[in-house]
């Protein structure tokens, strides 16, 4: 069996966000989506012969690490990349199909952000995947840049209209948190 960790920060981002819910009851289907999106991961991994290594929980998300007996094909690498995200948008159709609206939303915006081309972001993986498979590994980091720096300054921007028009900061936490991961994960393309 593997290693769990929790860190500090998570425990604050999760009391922060249990606060800011207010009762609205998101918090709860987070966390479920949340754990939806990572035994998608797992799944993936467990069935191309993967299996769980370490699991920590910080104040930017899960880290899973997953070990396997071989080298695993940009393929497979692939699927199991794009296994988290696509789980949550299955399981945010099956929610809005039983009308339970506010998991549908939680599972389709957190499949949605995920997809983003942005390490470490799944989206940020599978593109950097693609492009090593075709090109140099320099020059699918060099694209991965651009398109990342391009995609974060331009949400930056948004949060900032946001945040003046209508006084909601959320797009602009988001973007920073953005930047921040691709300032620091730089390189992390596993």
């Amino acid at each position: 069996m593997g290693k769990w960790s929790v860190t500090p920060g998570f425990l604050l981002l999760m009391g922060v966000a249990f606060y800011l819910d207010e009762g609205i009851g998101l918090f709860w289907w987070a966390v479920l989506a949340c754990i939806v999106h990572e035994l998608g991961h797992y799944g993936a991994a467990r069935w191309l012969g993967g299996r769980f290594d370490w699991l920590r929980l910080s104040v930017v998300g899960a880290e899973m690490s997953l070990s396997y007996p071989g080298p695993l094909s940009y393929p497979g690498e692939m699927a199991v990349v794009m296994a988290g995200p696509v789980t949550n948008l299955l399981a945010g159709g099956v929610a809005a199909f039983w009308g339970n609206y506010p998991a549908a939303a939680v599972n389709f915006g957190l499949g949605a952000l995920n997809l983003m081309p942005v390490l470490p972001l799944d989206g940020g993986k599978a593109l950097w995947n693609g492009l090593s498979a075709i090109w140099d590994s320099r020059v699918a980091d060099r694209v991965l840049t651009v398109t990342a720096g391009v995609l974060v300054g331009l949400l930056v921007g948004g949060g900032l209209v946001a945040a003046s028009l209508f006084a909601n900061g959320t797009l602009l936490v988001t973007a920073l948190w953005l930047l921040w991961l691709t300032l620091g994960k730089k390189g992390k393309k596993g």
